[in-house]
């Protein structure tokens, strides 16, 4: 495979750029300035050259592309005065108000959504927040569009409590959301006259009212939830356990509304709309009809970025069809990536954008390279041939990134595929006859309960695959750094393949040394060693750290079991075992000298002058006194400290300007040794 030369890969590659030097540095006036300065630079310098030789030096352009897709993203981040972030909300008079724009996956006692702020007294805010509604019995009156008033303010959401684990905060700040309010009964009224909604919104509306429709229809819980997940886009109902074991067979991208279920709705509506493509006048009907069902599609599914990706995707392919443009799927996918991250850039960073690319473009690169070696001339087995083929390219292109985001790996994901992929079209389309029969009350006999029989054997043959433990590997460990060497070394052999089908001993020998000594780098540069953790949790204090490549994890209360917790720090520090002691009092470590408090024993230490104190177990102490004797140079609060007694010390802190860190708040400590 051939880098393409496509426009729109140089427009992709700038945007990439100036989207990471955002991400990166944020705003940075002196940077825009250069990025200006040497657009114009090299742009007069190309037509300087072309006027010599004859050839554009095309230098400029790229960076003043650069320096706008740079600004893209700031823009897209920056906040306007009235945000309720910059605003100074516990001074202002008046109650919070806002309005619920998106519902999110909810539990009869926890209603979450995220919410539009409005206005807090008189004045008019900006911002958007999450909101959840507490309550032991279900909240009839809330729905999509409908506004509330409350005297609480939103709160910033915590940071990840250990490395490693899913960062919701910056989850949400990807999507320009910065608080939450959680709310009990009393703590807000549900205003009447609700303000107006958006298109999107009154679609959402809709959605959730064939939910619920759907809810309340004869068939099973499996079917409900599976035909939640395969039209709606609305995975809450299926079972934990049922998801867990989708994940396990290597099938959960089934679940999710991508190319695969896009693509045979294209296909059909194609189909269907074909007789128009017989009247000249009017060749361009059937495209715009498709483009525009499947853009009302995508917005009734909530808008997900697999489904944008694959809507946007074949909208544009399906125009090429009908227009007679040029069909190459590559430039197709590239447009479609690019247009998307132009109209909402925190897609790149959504690991569902990221994974619905790469296997896309794992097939694209893969596909015509494998099929290639062999082609079976029996129908029946071609068809197995090529679904093997774009099963194994997909899978080979997501795999690096789903270890490294999930830290697992399916390994029956191949005979996962074949028993399910060539019934996968009839359910989906039988899914949808269903759904719209019980959306308009239509009763057939025994139409649910065939129904029922076909998810209940879908799901028992997911079960009997993902109930083989031992060819699920789990627990695997890859960084962002090896994560990119394999993606380097994929784009090499796809570059090189001609030469490496000539000489292949020699190239893959080759490759087994790059690909060692980069990981050894990585190894070395990259994982740190000279780290110590102070380890958050609400029933102890522990410390973790390597040694002699094992995990060393000090504990206040080893009858705490932290096996859950030390997995995040194992693949931290990629060890593979953990050795549990118990906390001691005094802790040297190079520079490091911590003292621990855990009982009044500590006011009569002599000669120890820490640079922590870490207190854990509620020492009942004189904590002024016992400041103003040994003089840290930052406290450490456990996780296990009662809040009551947080409120005093920390106000000691802050009396005697000494730092702190609040475990239980703030998370785990992370120290340089």
């Amino acid at each position: 495979m051939r880098w393409p030369h496509f426009p729109v890969v140089y427009l992709l590659t700038t945007l990439l750029v100036g989207y990471l030097l955002h991400w990166g540095i944020g705003f940075n006036p002196l940077l825009a300035g250069v990025l200006l300065g040497g657009s114009l630079l090299f742009g007069l310098l190309g037509v300087w050259v072309k006027k010599q030789y004859g050839r554009f030096y095309t230098l400029g352009v790229y960076l003043f592309l650069i320096l706008c897709f740079y600004g893209l993203r700031a823009a897209y981040y920056w906040l306007p005065k009235n945000h309720f972030t910059k605003s100074n909300l516990e001074n202002t008079i008046g109650p919070l108000s806002g309005v619920l724009i998106e519902k999110l996956s909810s539990t009869n006692a926890r209603n979450r959504y995220y919410a539009q702020l409005l206005q807090q007294g008189d004045q008019p805010i900006e911002g958007k927040i999450v909101v959840q509604f507490m309550s032991k019995n279900p909240i009839e009156n809330l729905r999509i569009g409908r506004a509330f008033a409350t005297n609480k303010i939103p709160s910033p959401i915590d940071p990840p409590k250990h490395p490693g684990q899913f960062d919701y905060k910056n989850y949400l700040a990807n999507q320009r959301i910065f608080g939450e309010l959680k709310l009990f009964e009393g703590d807000y009224t549900i205003v009447e006259t609700d303000p107006p909604i958006s298109l999107k919104m009154k679609i959402e509306l809709w959605r959730q009212k064939s939910l619920k429709r759907l809810s309340d229809s004869s068939l099973s819980m499996a079917s409900k939830g599976l035909l939640g997940a395969l039209i709606f886009g609305e995975q809450s109902g299926i079972e934990m356990g049922q998801m867990q074991a989708y994940a396990k067979a290597g099938v959960i991208h089934l679940l999710a509304i991508s190319g695969l279920h896009i693509g045979l709705i294209t296909f059909f509506l194609l189909f269907i709309l074909r007789p128009l493509n017989r009247l000249d006048r009017v060749k361009y009907v059937s495209a715009f009809l498709v483009i525009l069902l499947l853009w009302f599609y995508a917005f009734f599914t909530g808008l997900k970025p697999s489904v944008i990706r694959a809507v946007c995707m074949f909208s544009l392919w399906a125009l090429a069809t009908q227009g007679n443009f040029r069909q190459d799927p590559l430039n197709v996918v590239l447009c479609s990536a690019f247009i998307l991250l132009v109209c909402y850039p925190p897609y790149l960073f959504s690991v569902g954008f990221q994974m619905s690319y790469l296997a896309v473009l794992g097939i694209l690169s893969g596909h015509p390279i494998l099929s290639r070696l062999w082609q079976p001339r029996w129908r029946p087995v071609r068809y197995l041939w090529q679904l093997t083929v774009v099963t194994l390219t997909a899978q080979i292109a997501v795999t690096p990134l789903s270890v490294f985001y999930f830290k697992q790996f399916p390994g029956l994901f191949l005979i996962s595929n074949w028993m399910i992929l060539p019934f996968f079209g009839g359910l989906l389309g039988l899914s949808f006859i269903i759904t719209g029969a019980n959306l308009i009350s239509l009763k057939i006999w025994g139409m649910n309960e065939i129904y029922d029989w076909i998810v209940h054997t879908f799901n028992r043959c997911i079960n009997a695959i993902a109930a083989q433990e031992n060819l699920i590997f789990t627990d695997l460990k890859l960084n962002l750094g090896a994560v990119l060497l394999l993606y380097f070394f994929l784009f090499l052999l796809l570059q090189r393949r001609r030469k490496i089908a000539q000489f292949p001993w020699v190239y893959l020998l080759s490759a087994l040394l790059i690909v060692q000594g980069g990981f050894v780098l990585v190894q070395h540069f990259l994982i740190p060693k000279k780290t110590l953790w102070m380890v958050s949790h609400y029933q102890t204090t522990a410390l973790a750290y390597p040694e002699n490549n094992k995990l060393k994890m000090l504990v206040a209360h080893q009858e705490v079991n932290l096996d859950k917790i030390a997995s995040f720090y194992t693949q931290y520090f990629y060890t593979d075992s953990v050795a549990y002691q118990s906390l001691p009092n005094f802790i040297i470590k190079e520079h490091l000298r911590i003292l621990v408090c855990k009982n009044a024993s500590i006011m009569s230490v002599e000669d120890f002058d820490p640079t922590h104190l870490l207190v854990t177990g509620n020492p009942k102490i004189n904590f002024d006194r016992l400041l103003e004797k040994i003089k840290p140079q930052k406290v450490i609060f456990g996780g296990d400290i009662r809040p009551w007694r947080l409120v005093l010390w920390e106000a000691s802190c802050k009396k005697q300007k000494i730092p702190y860190h609040n475990l239980a708040k703030e998370g785990s400590l992370k120290i340089s040794l």
